[in-house]
């Protein structure tokens, strides 16, 4: 892929995704809040990946379990609502 005269790797998705997933079990809760604000902006454009166990897995686990911290269950429940469009122009 040809962007701005850089070549691109086919699976530069899979590597941003990889990466983001590295840091999302990162011991820093900052920075593991933003690194789930950038998967959930990658999911916007590449829903597949919200299809994948490893996502479906972080999300079960963050929303059912009780340790889990504020933010993080906050913005697992935000991020799907923040991505959905409605069904009808006239909503």
């Amino acid at each position: 892929m040809l962007i701005l005269g850089l070549f691109l790797q086919d699976d530069i998705k899979n590597q941003v995704f990889d990466t983001l997933s590295y840091f999302v079990n990162f011991p820093d809760q900052d920075i593991q809040t933003f690194t789930l604000k950038a998967i959930g902006s990658l999911c916007i454009r590449h829903y597949e990946f919200m299809l994948g166990e490893v996502l479906k897995s972080l999300y079960h686990r963050l929303l059912t379990d009780p340790d889990a911290p504020l933010q993080m269950r906050t913005q697992v429940s935000y991020s799907p609502l923040k991505s959905s469009r409605p069904l009808s122009p006239f909503l």
